[in-house]
């Protein structure tokens, strides 16, 4: 084939490589001898190159002869979708959108979390790219996807974010996607938990009732006491005014000392 190529007749040497198995090769001859408007030949190339697997290379020849669901289909088999949605938007304009959401997903197949956002965005499809962005680690972005949301739909990727935050020692932030999950109890517990009571319990008395802060307080407390941290449960007990509790605590772990 390679000897008829340098010949220059072209037509057998594409023969031979169809008939060798090497429909790329017949392929790229066409193209460099300018072959196009042989419409008997690109249709036998593109059969060939379908059957190879060579989808997004028959997509072109389908195009070239202006059969263009052909090349869509190709496209779309070959996973070439930056031909696949261009082609839609000059011929296809309702499938750009379903045809931007399947490039995100087979990004996404292929572990290219970040690309796969804005093909999701372009798709209108706010979950995917909320997923996506959380999963590729881009915080700030999920952030902004999730502001889109109705608070319902939110709470469960602010809840991500607050773990998050709250996981980088960033808890101001932290505090602010907690209350936005509604799950204020989770911020209340982070900020006892490193030992920052003033502003637990700011945030306490600010978003729950009494009652809800003194149950929240004292099951914590006795998580405190369990793990032994008794000081730290003392301090909780006496937040909301359970002096007895602490002394009971006390009585418990027979430190009558820490009783006076």
């Amino acid at each position: 084939a390679m000897l008829k190529e340098n010949e220059q007749d072209y037509d057998k040497a594409i023969s031979l490589y169809l008939q060798g198995g090497l429909p790329a090769k017949a392929a790229n001859v066409i193209k460099a001898r300018n072959m196009m408007g042989n419409t008997q030949l690109l249709d036998r190339v593109a059969t060939a190159l379908t059957s190879a697997g060579l989808h997004d290379r028959a997509g072109e020849f389908y195009e070239e002869m202006d059969q263009l669901q052909r090349a869509l289909d190709s496209y779309q088999k070959g996973n070439a979708y930056r031909q696949a949605v261009e082609l839609s938007r000059r011929h296809f304009p309702s499938q750009v959108v379903e045809l931007q959401e399947a490039w995100g997903d087979w990004l996404v197949s292929q572990k290219q979390i970040d690309m796969a956002i804005n093909h999701y965005i372009e798709a209108n499809c706010s979950t995917k790219a909320i997923e996506a962005a959380l999963n590729a680690r881009q915080w700030v972005k999920a952030a902004q996807f999730i502001e889109n949301l109705d608070s319902e739909s939110a709470k469960p990727y602010h809840k991500q974010l607050a773990r998050h935050y709250e996981e980088s020692k960033q808890l101001e932030q932290a505090e602010k996607f907690y209350v936005a999950a509604q799950a204020t109890q989770l911020a209340v517990e982070m900020y006892t938990k490193n030992n920052l009571w003033e502003k637990a319990h700011k945030l306490a008395t600010s978003y729950m009732s009494e009652r809800e802060v003194g149950m929240l307080y004292i099951s914590q407390a006795q998580r405190m006491e369990a793990q032994g941290k008794l000081k730290e449960a003392e301090r909780l007990y006496l937040t909301v005014n359970e002096p007895d509790l602490a002394i009971n605590m006390y009585k418990k772990q027979r430190k009558y000392d820490a009783m006076a």
